[in-house]
């Protein structure tokens, strides 16, 4: 029987033997070094492609800023544009009323004030505001 103890003693010494243990950890040590090295580098391919599309992200933003302020700014051109329209309109009513009034002070101030205002009259308004012109 003690030969049958070496022989299986024999082959659970030769594994815990220090020469395999140091390979065993030499090949652990370079497995997770190369599982380390997968890892940055697949960190790092996906911080590019993150940075790539915070820049397109960036970029569409700020293209949706710069139209929006260009209809921003169309926007108020247009609302001074109507209510430069709608104070000559508001002029020349109260220029008209005046001229039927017979008070010709009021209507001389109001043409005088509309003359600045008259090109953001429509055109049936300025056929009207023409027409009162050639009574002052």
């Amino acid at each position: 029987m003690p030969e049958t103890e070496k022989k299986e003693q024999t082959p659970a010494e030769e594994q815990l033997s220090p020469k395999k243990k140091r390979a065993m950890l030499e090949y652990m040590g370079i497995m997770f070094a190369v599982a380390f090295l997968l890892v940055a580098v697949s960190l790092i391919v996906k911080m590019h492609f993150m940075q790539d599309d915070l820049e397109a992200a960036n970029y569409g933003a700020s293209e949706n800023i710069a139209a929006m302020e260009s209809r921003l700014e169309t926007a108020d051109a247009e609302r001074e544009e109507a209510s430069r329209s709608a104070k000559a309109s508001e002029l020349l009513l109260l220029a008209q009323d005046s001229f039927y009034a017979g008070d010709e002070d009021a209507f001389r101030a109001y043409m005088d004030e509309l003359s600045e205002t008259a090109d953001a009259l429509p055109e049936t308004a300025l056929l009207i505001y023409e027409a009162l012109l050639q009574e002052l």
